[in-house]
């Protein structure tokens, strides 16, 4: 999701990021040049700088308003705003709140934003006295982000970060109940309630500063003996995840599902066996000369379509036979072939082969909807025992956003989505183009893409907005596509399979997505729900933890609490996306130190073009790439859905085409790319390797020694362009002349999970026997 996350993301320029320690792989994403004038927050010493947007207002609504309203409350306050607007009298030099409808965008559970029309600070506080006049309002709170949109990055990193009268106080161990007492009643501080699944950590409230000053009070309290740190409770949202589904359709090239579902790259193979129910019989997983006597444990009627895990086979038809992939894999002709060799998958069939497939190990994944019912999944899930703690409720997991024990989309939150989605389906081309005429994706195809889209029909971009709502739709289930890339195990012989397939996922979820006409899709997370994720995956017993989602909003409490996990559980492992801007700059919380950041490759053994990379960039994996022209969608990673869901399609018609989800299918299996599917992969492969060692021998840092030893290069490709650019950081110091160019785009390599398996076999058959000889 990512999608953020987002994702889920740390310097504006190219700047060396160390991991030596780790407060120093963190205090590298601060930007140098700080003056006291500009507003901003503590990170480890440092003045983190933030912008304020006076354009936007977030608005936090009372708590027990919700349960009382008819309607959701961003839409009961959108009425109510728009009916007193015109009965206002404005300032009569600036019409222009006058004339606007004003909408609400709903964000989180409490809060939502709102755009301001006007410029003019008369009209600026007619609107603060209507919201106060509201009696569900409960506070105005500023709206701030930590860089403008760039054209260079794709799809443009937009950002808004909600200052809320909340703040993360965290003591030290020594700290008496008395000093803690006495350092609240110095600050007038209120306590809200501590944090759960965490030491002395509690969100606080001031009850005598509001708006921006509540920076100054977080900063002052940093500073104070007793207190580790005070983060401010920043609720973040940005429309970029470590998923990048949702990027912008490439115009240059005919939209997969603009072509008819007969014509597409799928015809071949759907045409001949009649959809996924009738593939089972005809095709049989294509194995290499090097693998034809390895028994393969997992072989599913999908496999074929997995490159990830064996790339011979669609790298053979995809040189034989490009046109058609799909009836190359479906008749077994790469079978026939006698110089087949892998490339860019991670060797996990013959990982299969001499490892337990992970069984015995928990990965948590911290994500958005995880659908975890799924047929593919639910086999793999992990149920929570008879633990001291146990929250109301819980059984698989927990949803920290709304604070509940389902992890799924629940039937409020998908009645806001299912009109969107079926919209695409239903409108006309002028409805549609009507109703989302304010979306920023029509907004972006406008101004990046100007002298292409003066040769597009109506018809053309109506369809590329259908495929856009659809994609960004099937993006709320963001998790359930990691978490099936980690340990899906179909039930039978259709169906995909994860890294691990014998492992168990933990659902977590931390981060949500919204919607609004203006701003589009979003993903939204709070720092205190994170930390309360983390927290709540270690006291689970998780193994590894998955964290798919990324931002620039480094914050103490976060780095803290993966450290503090890291020391009083040596084993634990950390892994995470690095990003999707393809730039060298790794995102938090990958850079944290002996957190593995994970870019992504495609199926050529290119850097993805979306993949972020730099000098402490850990490994690559698979990661997706389906805007290649010859492949399509069949260059994704194909994992399990969410949007299958019964409720999303009433009154729909089955699709007459792809986009980007498996055809008749309806979006239970999904092609998606992004640096947050090379993550799981990466969690899958040290699930595998944990797996060999059910006593937790080895230790975080063996598994991360292991992990870049047996990782490589063979297969990898730089680009003319990459080799550039390095040389060209190397002659400026940005670069240290010790960091290769495949160290810099690739870090240790491509993770090789049947290399890694057989180390950590290995090693525990040696330590067993220099044990024995005492």
């Amino acid at each position: 999701m990512k999608s953020f996350l987002s994702g889920i993301l740390l310097l504006t320029c190219f700047l060396p990021i160390f991991k030596t320690q780790p407060l120093k792989a963190q205090t590298s994403v601060v930007t140098n040049s700080q003056t006291n004038k500009k507003l901003f927050y503590t990170y480890y010493n440092k003045k983190i700088p933030l912008i304020l947007q006076e354009d936007i207002v977030a608005i936090s609504f009372k708590p027990k308003a919700q349960s009382r309203a008819s309607l959701p409350l961003h839409l009961k306050l959108q009425l109510d705003l728009n009916r007193s607007v015109g009965k206002t009298n404005f300032n009569q030099a600036n019409l222009s709140l006058e004339n606007s409808s004003l909408r609400i965008k709903p964000f989180g559970k409490r809060y939502a934003l709102m755009r301001i029309p006007s410029t003019n600070p008369r009209d600026s506080s007619t609107i603060q006295r209507l919201l106060k006049k509201q009696a569900y309002v409960e506070n105005t709170l500023p709206v701030f982000s930590r860089q403008k949109s760039s054209p260079q990055i794709s799809g443009g990193y937009r950002e808004k970060i909600i200052l809320p009268n909340e703040i993360i106080l965290h003591f030290d161990e020594q700290t008496s109940n008395s000093q803690k007492q006495k350092i609240l009643r110095r600050h007038n501080l209120s306590i809200i309630r501590p944090l759960r699944f965490s030491s002395n950590r509690y969100l606080v409230k001031s009850l005598s500063a509001s708006g921006v000053q509540v920076l100054d009070v977080a900063n002052r309290l940093y500073r104070l003996d007793g207190i580790k740190s005070a983060t401010p409770n920043f609720n973040l949202s940005h429309n970029l995840k470590t998923s990048t589904n949702v990027k912008p359709i490439d115009l240059s090239i005919p939209f997969f599902s603009k072509t008819s579902f007969d014509n597409s790259l799928l015809s071949p193979f759907t045409r001949k066996f009649g959809g996924i129910s009738n593939i089972t019989q005809r095709i049989r997983l294509g194995t290499i000369r090097d693998q034809r006597k390895i028994k393969n444990p997992f072989q599913t009627s999908l496999l074929p379509l997995q490159w990830h895990l064996n790339s011979a086979p669609f790298s053979y038809c995809l040189n034989q036979f490009p046109s058609f992939i799909n009836r190359c894999l479906s008749d077994n002709l790469f079978n026939r072939s006698r110089s087949l060799k892998p490339s860019t998958d991670i060797g996990v069939i013959p990982a299969w082969s001499k490892s337990k497939a992970g069984k015995g190990v928990v990965v948590a994944v911290l994500d958005d909807f995880i659908q975890w019912n799924h047929p593919d999944l639910i086999g793999s899930l992990y149920r929570v025992g008879n633990v001291q703690d146990k929250l109301r409720g819980e059984k698989h997991g927990w949803d920290f956003v709304g604070n509940d024990p389902d992890t799924r989309i629940n039937p409020r939150e998908l009645s806001t989505f299912r009109p969107i989605f079926q919209d695409s389906f239903l409108l006309s081309d002028d409805e549609l183009l009507e109703k989302y005429a304010d979306d920023p994706f029509l907004a972006e195809i406008s101004s990046v893409r100007k002298e292409l889209i003066r040769h597009l029909t109506k018809a053309q971009i109506a369809q590329a907005l259908r495929d856009h709502i659809r994609k960004e739709v099937s993006s709320l289930f963001h998790g359930t596509w990691v978490s099936g890339v980690i340990a899906a195990r179909p039930q039978g012989k259709n169906g995909v399979v994860g890294v691990a397939p014998k492992a168990k996922f933990l659902p977590v979820k931390v981060s949500k997505t919204v919607y609004s006409p203006t701003s589009g899709f979003e993903t939204m997370y709070q720092v205190s729900q994170i930390i309360e994720g983390i927290g709540y995956a270690i006291a689970r017993g998780a193994d590894i933890i998955n964290m798919s989602y990324g931002s620039y909003l480094p914050t103490a409490d976060e780095t803290d609490t993966i450290v503090r996990a890291q020391k009083e559980n040596p084993d634990l492992v950390f892994v995470a996306a690095v990003g999707n801007e393809g730039i060298g700059r790794i995102g938090f919380p990958a850079a944290i130190e002996d957190v593995i950041g994970v870019g992504g490759v495609n199926f050529k053994g290119n850097r993805a073009s979306y993949s972020n990379f730099g000098n402490e960039l850990t490994v690559v994996a698979p990661g997706g790439d389906v805007s290649t022209r010859s492949v399509g969608v069949n260059g994704g990673i194909l994992t399990t859905g969410g949007q299958w869901v019964n409720g999303l399609w009433q009154g729909i018609d089955k699709p007459r085409y792809s986009w980007n989800t498996l055809p008749l299918s309806r979006g239970k299996y999904i092609w998606v790319e992004g640096t947050s599917f090379a993550s799981p992969m990466v969690a899958g492969v040290v699930a595998l390797m944990k797996g060999e060692d059910p006593q937790r021998v080895l230790s975080r840092k063996e598994i991360l020694e292991i992990l870049k030893r047996t990782s490589s290069y063979r297969g990898l490709k730089l680009s003319n362009a990459e080799k550039k650019l390095h040389q060209l950081l190397m002659k400026r110091g940005r670069v240290p002349r010790s960091v290769s160019a495949e160290k810099y785009f690739f870090g240790s390599g491509l993770i090789n999970a049947d290399a890694a398996v057989r180390e950590v076999q290995n090693r525990l058959v040696g330590r067993t026997q220099r044990t024995r000889r005492y």
